[in-house]
């Protein structure tokens, strides 16, 4: 919006200045995930493990998509559907809270919670790609992005009965 505007200048001191708070955000998102890991928050470890799985899965494709967007800057296009792609990303958490307060209200219920946030983020992406490719537009961000949202939403579930992954769960509880 700020580029639409034509205030540059804004958007660039914005922009940059939004490393320190994108460090702070993987940093304290590591952290919580290794807290809720280790039992210290007193989440059961089945439940700490279901929602630590999103937060693991996603921080490759949120440093990728970030560093992507710093990257190509100066693609307008490219530039602006990563940034939007980052902040998908790093808001399904609080998806996950925001519906399970709306129909659930119970801690099981934040597991059920899942169900629409990946819903409401796969269908963003689709129609987001759907728009582009209509309008000729469509490049890699939207696809991938659509892709691994797609195979995290159907993993999730199975993963909690895979032995390495209770293994890397455990393992990163133990840093906190």
């Amino acid at each position: 919006l700020l580029v639409r505007s034509r205030q540059y200048k804004v958007h660039r001191v914005l922009g940059w200045c939004s490393i320190a708070l994108f460090v702070a955000m993987v940093v304290t998102s590591c952290q919580m995930v290794a807290l809720m890991l280790s039992g210290k928050t007193r989440l059961p470890f089945e439940l700490a493990k279901f929602f630590g799985y999103s937060d693991i899965v996603n921080l490759p494709l949120l440093l990728f998509l970030y560093c992507g967007a710093i990257y190509w800057r100066k693609d307008r296009y490219l530039h602006s559907r990563l940034m939007t792609i980052t902040v998908l990303t790093s808001i399904v958490p609080a998806l996950a809270r925001m519906f399970n307060i709306i129909i659930w209200r119970t801690l099981e219920g934040l597991s059920l919670a899942m169900h629409p946030t990946y819903i409401l983020i796969l269908g963003s992406l689709g129609i987001s790609a759907w728009v582009d490719r209509k309008n000729g537009q469509l490049r890699w961000p939207l696809p991938l992005a659509f892709g691994w949202f797609a195979v995290e939403y159907a993993t999730q579930w199975p993963m909690m009965n895979v032995q390495w992954y209770n293994t890397l769960a455990r393992a990163i509880g133990a840093l906190a």
